[in-house]
């Protein structure tokens, strides 16, 4: 597998996460809505591929979700999708 097409296969995986796990918008399933969180997938991927720690991505995720879209922030379930996305991001190398 070429390093494009397995980082292309790594982002993938970031967004399922966001929009079946994540979901703070409550779109989860929802075919036309598949891609409503992808904007975040890269900044996503990037902070799991430097290593960031699991606390400042869910504080990524508490932001968005603050910051951009308005909402009550859920930072207990944004540590939990963090380490989610840690594990599944160590894995799937």
């Amino acid at each position: 597998m070429s390093e494009r097409t397995e980082r292309r296969a790594k982002l993938r995986r970031v967004e399922v996460v966001l929009h079946w796990a994540w979901d703070p918008i409550g779109v989860r399933g929802i075919p036309e809505a598949a891609d409503e969180y992808d904007s975040y997938a890269l900044t996503v991927l990037a902070m799991l591929e430097r290593g960031t720690p699991d606390r400042e991505v869910a504080d990524y995720l508490t932001s968005v979700e603050r910051d951009r879209m308005g909402l009550r922030a859920r930072p207990d379930k944004n540590e939990d999708i963090a380490a989610m996305l840690r594990e599944l991001h160590s894995i799937t190398g």
